[in-house]
């Protein structure tokens, strides 16, 4: 309920916030597909010089400037650069700073050492080579028509955030970048003639990867390592949903079926199975008629939600199993964390109504399983009113 006190401010003109509430289903199915592309962005050195079309940078701009800004004062310039000889201008005053950075030891020597696995030197061939240089100043204070300075407020966090919303807009639609800084950038204001108020903050160069390029063999931190979920333990401190020396399961063998880690490999025996016993699912415990799976959803949507779970095995975040008689898919388990303070995992099973007999089955032989073979102390599974 919104409030008849908000907004606190007689100021300004406010409009209806209309977007519809998407089903989580949906909801999952769009993270899961943002987040595949995403994890294939990688900066670049190497560029084509075939030509990009401008409109597509301008879009990127655009979309970058809906991001957040403090106050909402959009302290930020896009200053974009084809010319060919403003390029190699760049490019020259660029690798003269660069050349001492590296060379001459303005450059930290730890700093260079973190650096050194990336292959990078004082050359920026690509400033050169990539059809398009996109400059991202900040605007460090604004000039009203009057010509008086008016101050700006979180400027370095907003231009931040515009930024990483370029970078994403450039990688959606196929094309890369790189984050650029060469230091110091002052150059950049003077050569691109700005005004005293701006200040460079990062330089893309734009295109397409040249044919061949490589990029160096790098692993980003796992959810675990840059997630906390606070308070997740006794006085507030992170405990991993499993132990890291525990080793997770990979197989497990019941009376007429067996586990194995669910991934997009099962894609179309899983959607058969699941879209075809959807009122049987959902009188199943664990789920039931207000939960917004299972609901219709293809054979896409239904591999994004196969990704998205085999990528919570792999980082230890959560653990779905397919379960299978002989290669048929039968049912799923899934083992989560628990939202309930009283249990360490949430557990709940389904199987496929034509196997609607398995169901008791499953739910004793994996009872068993997570009593003996996890380090769970008070795990809820889901369960079966004649269950003995």
């Amino acid at each position: 309920m919104v409030s008849d006190q908000y907004p606190h401010t007689d100021r300004g003109e406010f409009v209806p916030y209309d977007r519809p509430r998407l089903p989580e289903a949906q909801m999952r199915e769009r993270a899961a597909s943002f987040y595949d592309l995403m994890a294939k962005r990688r900066s670049i050195r190497t560029f084509s010089t075939d030509p990009v079309p401008k409109d597509l940078i301008e879009t990127a701009v655009r979309t970058a400037g809906t991001s957040p800004s403090g106050a909402h004062q959009q302290p930020w310039t896009f200053v974009l650069i084809s010319d060919p000889e403003t390029k190699r201008r760049i490019r020259i005053a660029a690798e003269e700073e660069e050349r001492v950075n590296y060379l001459d030891g303005r450059m930290p020597e730890d700093w260079q050492e973190e650096i050194a696995r990336l292959g990078t030197s004082w050359q920026k061939p690509y400033l050169e080579e990539a059809p398009w240089i996109v400059v991202l100043f900040e605007q460090r204070y604004g000039i009203d028509p009057d010509g008086s300075r008016r101050k700006h407020y979180y400027v370095k966090e907003s231009v931040g955030i515009a930024a990483g919303t370029f970078i994403a807009a450039i990688h959606q639609m196929g094309l890369a970048t790189l984050t650029h800084t060469p230091s110091p950038m002052a150059f950049l204001t003077k050569l691109l003639d700005r005004p005293q108020n701006e200040r460079p903050a990062i330089l893309f160069p734009v295109g397409y990867p040249a044919d061949g390029t490589v990029v160096p063999r790098l692993e980003r931190k796992p959810l675990a390592e840059i997630l906390v979920d606070y308070p997740s333990g006794p006085g507030g401190v992170h405990r991993p949903f499993v132990p890291d020396d525990f080793a997770v399961p990979e197989s497990f063998a019941g009376p007429g079926f067996h586990l194995e880690p669910l991934g997009p490999q099962h894609n179309e025996r899983d959607h058969e199975a699941w879209m075809s016993s959807i009122d049987h699912i959902r009188s199943t415990p664990g789920f039931g008629p207000s939960n917004d799976w299972p609901s219709p959803m293809d054979l896409d949507a239904n591999r994004s939600d196969l990704i998205g779970h085999a990528r919570d095995f792999e980082n230890r975040d959560g653990f779905t199993y397919s379960i299978l008689d002989g290669d048929d898919v039968i049912g799923c388990v899934y083992i989560y964390p628990s939202t309930d303070p009283a249990h360490d995992a949430a557990v709940s099973s389904w199987v496929r109504a034509t196997r609607a007999e398995m169901d008791d089955v499953v739910y004793r032989s994996l009872s068993r399983w997570l009593e003996g073979s996890w380090p769970f102390t008070a795990p809820h599974y889901a369960g079966r009113t004649d269950a003995g």
